[in-house]
């Protein structure tokens, strides 16, 4: 009896340890996948406006995990499918940047609510003026994973800033510096549930304790490239 309760005991710290083992493996994907994000969104944070002519019509606020347009729509961002974009080796592409992020619609949206969104981005720098082109190429996609497919050449043309986003300009803005943007006050820096399942960091956790050992592998599959 106290053989069979030992196995028993055995069996279950063995299984604790496999899920510790592969929620670790999730969390470095998860953390490798933020990181990226970080690194390519960074450029493009903070207040764009459209005011060439003295008015501004709309607004563009980006931080790292939402868009706020025009103070009120909003769409939070799903960091593991941000990616750069390629540009290409054409002169005009000299000194741009490019991103694609993929986006939640808010609930309350007027558009596609609760549906998934794909913003192409180029950041350029003219004359010591940041400008930002942006196409929201996909609006009311069902998944991420949908979202996130590449589009044709008939679809978008980064060459074409004028008629490249499906036939339509991409939406220009420059660098607030009057700090324009307007918020409904809730706090745009706060990350939200993307839908997506629990953080498996959170997972993690749940197992912590459980056997020291495999928490030490964390470091070690990070650095494999698990």
């Amino acid at each position: 009896l106290i053989m069979k309760s030992q196995l028993q005991l055995s069996h279950a710290a063995s299984m604790q340890g496999i899920l510790l083992l592969l929620a670790l493996m999730t969390s470095c994907q998860h953390v490798r996948g933020e990181e990226a994000h970080a690194d390519l969104i960074q450029p493009f944070l903070g207040c764009w406006d459209d005011q060439f002519t003295g008015t501004s019509d709309s607004t563009l606020l980006v931080t790292e995990s939402e868009f706020v347009v025009s103070g009120s729509l909003k769409f939070t961002m799903l960091t593991n499918y941000t990616t750069s974009l390629a540009m290409g080796s054409d002169d005009r592409f000299s000194g741009r940047t490019g991103i694609s992020v993929i986006a939640a619609n808010g609930p309350d949206s007027p558009w596609a609510p609760n549906k998934f969104s794909d913003f192409d981005m180029i950041l350029t720098t003219d004359e010591g003026m940041e400008r930002v082109y942006y196409c929201q190429i996909d609006w009311n996609d069902p998944t991420a994973e949908e979202a996130s497919k590449p589009e044709g050449p008939e679809e978008i043309d980064y060459m074409d800033l004028e008629a490249g986003c499906n036939g339509y300009p991409f939406s220009e803005m420059r660098r607030s510096v009057g700090g324009r943007c307007e918020t409904d006050g809730t706090d745009t820096d706060t990350d939200t549930d993307t839908g997506a399942g629990a953080d498996p960091t959170s997972v993690a956790a749940g197992f912590a304790g459980t056997n020291a050992m495999h928490v030490a592998l964390l470091g070690l599959l990070c650095l494999l490239g698990f």
